[in-house]
């Protein structure tokens, strides 16, 4: 699948970092490039000292509907 959306969106608001999955056609199911932009980001909030929570959502109907 070739698109210039990110997979994974992130928004940081208040030292809270929300990650959104963005496939929502696919009802956000987690493919490889998926895990790698969501590790991506999960590293980059690893190393970022002011990011105390993590909330992990999904656009679209579904949260998700398992592995592609």
């Amino acid at each position: 699948m070739t698109t210039n959306e990110p997979l994974v969106l992130r928004e940081d608001n208040n030292r809270v970092a929300t990650l959104m999955l963005n496939r929502a056609r696919q009802y956000n199911a987690l493919s490889e490039e998926v895990l790698a932009e969501l590790q991506a980001h999960l590293d980059s909030i690893a190393a970022d000292e002011m990011v105390r929570v993590v909330v992990l959502g999904a656009l679209g109907k579904a949260f998700r509907a398992g592995h592609d």
